[in-house]
């Protein structure tokens, strides 16, 4: 069977605005730390533990012409003079099958997208830095 992916459906919400104009990758999802850890002991018994740390990054990759540079620039202004704007991020795959969907309640810009001028559309990299990361993957066959 074949599934279809459709960039074209993939809803991105930040802080209440539809993010719009993305390069060809669109978006990178990673935690920093692993889901489970695990110790060997002396004798090679191994233990496992669960990682309290959720924390992630959220890469978005924009044109330079996109509106939405100025939304995350906005974001990240605002947070260096007043040290309050965190927001929400929702990152939904609208396909009719799709399941997938991450949550991350607690983010902020983590520094401005480095800027490129040159003779043509250069491609900005934003990093959301999470607090905590939520990660529902599959699709419905």
């Amino acid at each position: 069977m074949i599934q279809t992916f459709n960039p074209q459906e993939l809803f991105i919400a930040t802080g209440g605005f539809l993010l719009t104009g993305f390069a060809e990758q669109v978006v990178r999802i990673e935690r920093s730390a692993p889901v489970a850890f695990d110790e060997r002991g002396t004798e090679g018994e191994v233990a496992r533990y669960l990682s309290e740390d959720r924390r992630g990054n959220i890469v978005f990759t924009l044109l330079g012409t996109s509106p939405s540079n100025f939304i995350l620039s906005t974001f990240i202004n605002a947070d260096e003079l007043l040290g309050v704007n965190t927001f929400p991020v929702i990152i939904k795959d609208g396909g009719e099958k799709s399941l997938e969907i991450v949550i991350a309640p607690i983010c902020w810009v983590q520094n401005h997208a480095p800027i490129t001028y040159s003779k043509g559309v250069e491609i900005r990299e934003w990093i959301i830095r999470s607090a905590s990361i939520r990660i529902l993957e599959g699709r419905r066959t």
